[in-house]
């Protein structure tokens, strides 16, 4: 249950990464490039970079003008996968949450 707290905290509060953060993955041998662009929500961050032997594939990071972290989709010749989205994990882990707080039965953590 804290952990539930602490990630919902984390993605209330936190960029959890931001367009900054992921320079860094340019000094990793697989990691290509990275190019940024502005749109009218904020900062699209596009990553090229091989995941497994012989599979490329671009990531975008959406970020809002806050630096925070919206979503993160995967593109590659297999086609689009959505990697990460805040809003359906801050929904995610709210819902564990409310269930736990619900749940009689259920101990205390130790």
């Amino acid at each position: 249950m804290d952990l539930s707290i602490k990630q919902l905290y984390d993605l209330i509060f936190s960029p959890i990464v931001t367009p900054y953060n992921l320079l860094d993955n340019l000094q990793l041998p697989n990691y290509e490039y990275i190019n940024y662009s502005k749109t009218q929500n904020g900062v699209i961050a596009t990553i090229g970079c091989t995941i497994e032997e012989d599979f490329f594939a671009d990531f975008d990071y959406y970020f809002d003008y806050n630096n925070n972290l919206q979503k993160v989709i995967m593109r590659s010749d297999e086609g689009e996968e959505l990697v990460f989205e805040r809003m359906i994990e801050t929904v995610k882990i709210k819902k564990r949450v409310l269930e736990n707080l619900s749940d009689p039965i259920r101990e205390p953590a130790v």
